[in-house]
């Protein structure tokens, strides 16, 4: 086994770790309320973390 047979099997070990890590990314869920709101409705910014927010927005 050569130095550079080395190196390789140690990427391919770290390859297949970010792999697996990145399967998991992608079966994680949509945690937004995107699904559970009607798209069509409007919607008021009253507060942020308990504090009024009177300035007009768009969102």
């Amino acid at each position: 086994m050569t130095k550079t047979d080395g190196y390789v099997a140690v990427i391919l070990k770290f390859m297949t770790c970010l792999m697996r890590l990145a399967y998991l990314n992608a079966c994680a869920g949509d945690e937004s309320i995107a699904g559970n709101v009607d798209p069509s409705a409007e919607y008021h910014l009253i507060e942020i973390d308990g504090s009024s927010f009177d300035v007009a927005t768009t969102i």
